[in-house]
């Protein structure tokens, strides 16, 4: 297992200056060794691709996307994406909130192609829709 660099290498005031169109970016150290980011769905698909593609954090593998329900919370949906950068040694966990009356976010499958069955389970299990998905049907509960 690739042993995280330590928070100070990437700080989170350098992230937050990497994103001035995503207003304001909740960048949290976690004890378990990930950058946490809480970010807005609009921004999604700008902050992935810079996360990916910055010389400095590369990004090239996109370890899970999972669908959280808190159901006594305000926003009670959220998608949580890990990353990582096989060559930086980074980890990065972003956490974006999803509304139960619209629970959309930007697909992920055109910036890497193993979203695909991360969007598609959690569209099945959650009902949380991945807006771009080219083939967003189920794959655990068929219907009858």
């Amino acid at each position: 297992m690739t042993e995280s660099l330590p928070h100070d290498a990437v700080s989170p005031i350098e992230l937050t200056e990497l994103f001035p169109a995503a207003g304001e970016l909740d960048v949290t150290p976690a004890a378990d060794g990930f950058l946490e980011m809480r970010v807005d769905r609009s921004h999604l698909v700008e902050v992935l691709k810079t996360l990916r593609d910055h010389p400095d954090l590369k990004c090239d593998l996109l370890l899970d996307i999972c669908g959280v329900d808190y159901p006594d919370r305000d926003v009670r949906f959220e998608v949580v994406y890990h990353l990582a950068s096989l060559d930086k040694g980074h980890h990065f966990r972003l956490k974006v909130p999803v509304e139960e009356d619209e629970p959309s976010v930007p697909s992920a499958y055109r910036i890497w192609k193993a979203a695909d069955w991360f969007e598609r389970e959690a569209w099945d299990l959650m009902g949380i829709s991945f807006d771009g998905h080219p083939n967003l049907k189920r794959i655990l509960t068929h219907e009858a």
